[in-house]
């Protein structure tokens, strides 16, 4: 009898409109060597009998930058992850759009390689609707306001909560009840907000690019530094620089 297991799931979104990315859209390499996950309705790349182990994950797609990926795999259970892909400079944007330049340094060096969470307000707010959600939680009850049909779940979320900050993925909202990817690292008390967030690496030279439709008040967040921070931007191009 033939074993099937599921090693990993990627939730794949166009990390511009938010919508699900199609098959035919992206090429998908694991440790170097071409792979046809099978997929499912909703941008869901499947991926079955990898073996055990950390294993390099690299999407391409015509209209985005690479994105690379490191897992760690075992043989039982399954690993899981929202992936959003950023716009490369071939991207149909079809208007006007807002954008953001980081520059990152560290010690007066270009920060290459390093993950920054960014973090955007919309129209549907979420926030921590209960008196306290301790670390280890895996569901929380939430306070949704606005359009919250335009919700696309699973989704990463940044629960902003100064040096308590954390990146969670929310898998599904059923009723009030949050319901998380991935058991919280920390305490977090009621009215604590969570906004919808990507994450970008920094490129050689320390710089990273973020496209928005419209002008939109971002959180930068920067996990292994501590380093919280709010930015409205303006219309056009802006330009900041991050000294850690």
């Amino acid at each position: 009898m033939i074993k099937i297991h599921v090693s990993m799931v990627l939730a794949v979104r166009d990390g511009f409109t938010g919508r699900p990315v199609l098959r035919n859209d992206l090429r998908v390499f694991v440790d170097g060597q071409a792979c046809l996950p099978e997929y499912r309705e909703g941008g869901y790349f499947v991926f079955t009998n990898l073996a055990a182990g950390q294993h390099e994950v690299v999407l391409k797609g015509n209209y985005y930058l690479d994105e690379l990926l490191q897992v760690e795999l075992d043989e039982k259970s399954m690993e899981q992850r929202v992936v959003s892909l950023k716009p490369s400079s071939n991207y149909p944007f079809g208007g006007s759009i807002t954008q953001v330049m980081i520059s990152i340094l560290k010690e007066e060096e270009p920060a290459a390689g390093k993950c920054v969470c960014m973090a955007i307000s919309t129209a549907a707010e979420v926030k921590i609707a209960q008196e306290l959600v301790a670390a280890g939680s895996l569901s929380a009850r939430l306070y949704l306001r606005g359009n919250v049909n335009e919700l696309r779940l699973p989704a990463n979320y940044l629960i902003a909560d100064d040096k308590n900050s954390e990146i969670c993925t929310i898998s599904a909202i059923e009723g009030e009840v949050g319901l998380f990817m991935k058991p919280l690292s920390h305490n977090h008390p009621r009215s604590k907000m969570l906004y919808p967030c990507q994450t970008y690496t920094a490129d050689k030279n320390g710089l990273l690019t973020a496209c928005f439709k419209e002008p939109v008040a971002i959180v930068i967040f920067i996990e292994d530094q501590g380093y919280l921070q709010s930015v409205q931007l303006a219309k056009g191009d802006n330009h900041l620089e991050i000294r850690l």
